[in-house]
Parts: structure tokens; sequence; C-alpha cells
């Protein structure tokens, strides 16, 4: 299930104090219209120092990465004009330029826009130029911990700073700032940093143990079908079929460590049981009905989840058969290897 509180998605800032400035990582494309398939992706290593350095400086930063969270843009949009900070900051790349400028332009306006990365400093003119990036008050071009921390103090010092272009309100084009000796910006003295705070792009766990069940609670929650239809077994062996497919890394990974436990450990029958639970719980419920089973509950949904598991792990993310599995092994389950009477 997609979070939506602030709380689950912003890392890093006090959402009971008014907040600095939000570091958006935009997504690789527009999850609104197209909901992405896969749970892994890179940590925003360069916006998490950026934050740090700012949060050391005593303000109040924090980090949304719409791409691990797969945020389509409506939505990214929506939950930075909601955290309302002062200023919202992008990291532009080529490939997510385009999505970046669409959230942009569904900003509140009196959201400052702080824009950086290798596309700025590619082409800072035209994309200051953009009218979709119209309210930016600064581009930084090149390292930015020192020069994001001076314009959260004051967006006017950007005269003073080298390397950050903003567009003249009178004369509608690109200027640059740096006045005095303060090159330093532009090279900050890496030893004098702080390390990087983790805690703005990662969630703590106390253990692996707290990190898998995490992950666990996130793929059973998907595991369940919607209201029965006239075919409910098929439609929780589809549910829990697409859950393993939708978080295909997650199940593996969990897979892999229970197939290595010690078969006394009971890991692998355990994770067995959980992604299969809703198929058992409507088993029990047949028996308790008096509809008959061809054995227990428990013993028949492991026995799917093993091949369910199986498949998952065997078969391609992008296999073409993969829309045939879930109706295979139900087909199985319910007719064995002779098929349906004729």
């Amino acid at each position: 299930m997609q979070p939506e509180l602030l709380s689950d998605l912003v890392d890093g800032a006090d959402l009971t104090r008014d907040i600095d400035a939000l570091f958006v990582n935009a997504p690789l494309r527009d999850y609104d219209q197209r909901p992405r398939v896969n749970d892994f992706t890179l940590p925003v290593l360069g916006m998490a120092y950026i934050a740090t350095y700012a949060a050391a400086q005593g303000f109040n930063v924090g980090v949304l990465d719409a791409e691990a969270h797969g945020l389509g843009v409506a939505q990214t949009a929506h939950l930075v004009n909601t955290a309302a900070p002062r200023w919202a900051g992008f990291d532009l790349l080529a490939p997510t330029y385009e999505i970046s400028a669409q959230i942009a332009e569904h900003l509140d306006r009196d959201i400052m826009l702080m824009l950086g990365g290798h596309q700025a400093k590619a082409m800072p003119a035209e994309i200051l130029l953009d009218q979709r990036m119209s309210h930016c008050e600064a581009l930084v071009i090149g390292e930015g911990e020192t020069r994001v921390a001076a314009l959260l103090d004051d967006h006017r010092r950007r005269t003073e700073l080298p390397g950050v272009m903003w567009l003249d309100p009178v004369t509608h084009m690109p200027v640059t700032g740096g006045i005095g000796k303060i090159r330093h910006h532009l090279a900050p003295d890496i030893d004098g940093l702080p390390f990087v705070d983790s805690g703005s792009f990662y969630t703590h766990f106390d253990d692996k143990e707290q990190l898998l069940a995490v992950l666990r609670s996130e793929l059973t929650e998907t595991a369940a079908p919607g209201p029965a239809g006239d075919d409910p077994i098929r439609a929780h062996v589809t549910a829990c079929w697409t859950a393993l497919r939708t978080h295909r890394p997650t199940a593996i990974g969990l897979l892999q460590q229970a197939t290595a436990a010690a078969p006394a450990s009971g890991r692998l029958w355990a994770e067995l049981a959980a992604w299969t639970a809703p198929l058992r719980k409507h088993l029990e419920n047949r028996r308790d009905h008096g509809e008959p089973l061809p054995g227990d509950p428990e013993l028949l949904v492991a026995a799917v989840g093993v091949m369910l598991a199986g498949l998952n792990h065997a078969l391609p993310a992008d296999d073409l058969g993969d829309s045939r599995v879930a109706d295979t092994v139900t087909n199985l389950v319910l007719h064995g290897l002779t098929g349906p009477e004729r």
C-alpha cells in the first residue's frame, strides 16, 4: 500500500515546525499514469549531503524521494505544497528534467525554487527561461553544500555567491552572482563537512530482522484479493502472484534467506504462511461451512506458496508468460494434471 502521510514520505525534517527546504528527488516517470513495478532504487546521496550540511547549520530540512516511493507528478506536487517549505530544491538530471519541470509548475508560487545538478550545469540559461521554472530564485552550479546553506539564510545572498544564477526581474535575462573573495564555496573543505546523515534518505532499523519485518508487511498487504467474485480461489492465487511479482526483489530476498536458514528454524514455512494467509483463511472458512477439501488448509496453501515463490524466482521480471502463471497454478490446484472433467 502506498504511503500518503508526509511523515511516511519526508525524511530528515521536523514536520511540527516550519520547513526551510524540502529537497525533491523527482521520479523517473509519472507514476500517477503508470505505477512502478519494482521496489529498488539508489539512495539520493547528493541531496542527503546538502541536507546534512544545512541541518548542521540549524535549518529544518528534509528529503522527499519521489522515485523511491513511486510517486507521480500530481502527488509529488501536492505533498510539497502540503509541507509548505520556504524552498523546494530539485537535482536536475537529463532523464528527470521534464518530470521535475512539471512538478515545479504545480508548486505554490510562494515556495521558492532552488535548482542544481548536472542538467543545471549543462544548460542553466535555458532552464531559467523555461516558464515552468519561472519562480526559480537560485540555480546552483557545482557543489552546493555551503551555498545552499547561505541561500537558506537569506536568498538575497545569491548576489555574493559564485556560480549561483537567477532571472533578473527587470531584464528577464539570466544573471550570475559572485562578489568578493569567497571562491571557497566552489571547492569547500570536505574534511570540514559533516558526514552524511543517512536519516535523510534511509529509515533506520535496529537490526536486519526489523527491516525484513517491514519488507514482509509490504508484501503481505498486497496479497489479499478484492471483493469475492465467482471464482474466489483463482482471485486469491492471482492476488498472491501479483504481490510476489510487484515486490519481486523483496520476495526473492526473503525466500533466499528462509531457504538458507536451518530447516528446524521453520523460517521457510513461516514465510510461505505469511504470503498465503488470505488464501488459507478462505479455505478454512470453506472447511468450516462443511465444504470438502483435499487436505489441511495450512498445508495446501504452503504447497501453492512454494509453486508461486519458485516461479517468481525462476521467471525474469519481464517474462511474457507472467499473465498465465496464476491461471495455470489455479487450474493445477483445482483439477490436477488431468485437467477439468469433460
